[in-house]
């Protein structure tokens, strides 16, 4: 009896090459289903991050044209954007008579424009011939 023990923890000492492949199996599962969840996630962060620096923008240039009433170079001071990427954003002005019309734009590659645009509800997104994310914000004068 003390024989058939001593054989059977020494064959069960070591994983066999089938339990090695089936846990190899069930690792690339969860991998294949986990992986594009992260990336979908890690894209619409990085959309995110986007869309509220435009909207930061668009809150400062705002606040530039009710305190000032015309549009002056000084919204930075207003912007407070901690972003290496600040050159990727623009900022066009044009006077419609009653009202500041105001365009925000980012043409980096942080973020796809379609996927910031999902992020800039509230704003007139849209996207311009040069494919990128730009928001239309009106301000009236006063």
């Amino acid at each position: 009896m003390d024989l058939i023990k001593k054989k059977d923890l020494k064959s069960r000492s070591a994983f066999t090459l089938i339990e090695l492949l089936i846990v190899l199996a069930i690792i690339g599962a969860l991998m294949s289903i986990g992986i594009p969840i992260y990336t979908g996630a890690l894209d619409s962060a990085k959309a995110t991050v986007v869309a509220s620096n435009i909207r930061t923008i668009s809150d400062g240039v705002r606040m530039d044209l009710m305190l000032n009433n015309e549009a002056s170079k000084t919204a930075s001071k207003y912007i407070q954007l901690d972003n290496t990427e600040i050159n990727n954003y623009h900022v066009n002005y044009s006077d419609t008579g009653d009202e500041w019309r105001i365009e925000i734009g980012y043409n980096g590659n942080m973020a796809t424009p379609k996927k910031i645009k999902e992020k800039l509800k509230g704003c007139n997104e849209k996207l311009t011939d040069s494919n990128s994310a730009t928001c239309v914000v009106e301000v009236p004068k006063m």
